[in-house]
């Protein structure tokens, strides 16, 4: 059986490499080992070293050559408009505070049909109606994987790297970085011991 063992971003590969395409839904695109079969008949194994979210254009790397191109399913959604700018950030303000996976486009944002957030979303003059669309929805705990995995791609020394990650760590908790009280306390000592 044929292995796809890496992901290569849309736009980074060629389509003319293309051996297949693989249609699948978002909840389908966050793998890292699987079973697949092509749209074209490609019966292959996603055999990734970690989950990878794939977004439709990406292209899956078989170990022989070639490419089967992801593409995003059309799923039932719900599409969401404001009546200006204002109102649209607005909305999109009340979709993140309730952490829901959410497509933002220029005019509209994709959400998966949930009753109680579509009257919530009307109650605050939205226009909403019923689509059938591919879902990609903005990143989010998913990415913090791929930030670490970009970074670590980077040719640092470890000494750097470290500083990298012990900085964003410190101001994302918003800590203070590690004082050594030790010597503080020594100071003092030797001061009062030379009266």
């Amino acid at each position: 059986m044929k292995r796809a063992i890496e992901v290569v971003r849309a736009g980074r590969w060629s389509p003319a490499e293309r051996a297949d395409t693989v249609t699948l839904l978002f909840d389908d695109r966050y793998r890292r080992r699987l079973r697949m079969l092509g749209d074209g008949g490609l019966d292959f194994l996603l055999d990734l070293v970690e989950p990878v979210v794939l977004h439709s254009g990406d292209g899956l790397r078989l170990e022989e050559g070639g490419f089967v191109e992801v593409k995003a399913a059309d799923e039932d959604l719900v599409e969401i408009r404001g009546r200006d700018p204002a109102s649209f950030a607005r909305l999109a303000w009340h979709l993140g505070n309730r952490h829901l996976p959410a497509q933002i486009d220029h005019d509209r944002i994709l959400i998966r049909d949930d009753h109680v957030i579509v009257d919530m979303l009307k109650g605050l003059g939205a226009d909403v109606k019923k689509v059938r669309v591919p879902f990609d929805p903005e990143g989010g705990p998913l990415f913090i994987r791929d930030g670490i995995k970009a970074i670590d791609s980077l040719k640092l020394s470890t000494t750097t790297r470290n500083k990298v990650y012990y900085g964003n760590a410190m101001k994302m908790l918003r800590l203070e970085p590690e004082v050594a009280k030790v010597p503080k306390v020594a100071v003092k000592k030797k001061a009062a011991a030379k009266k």
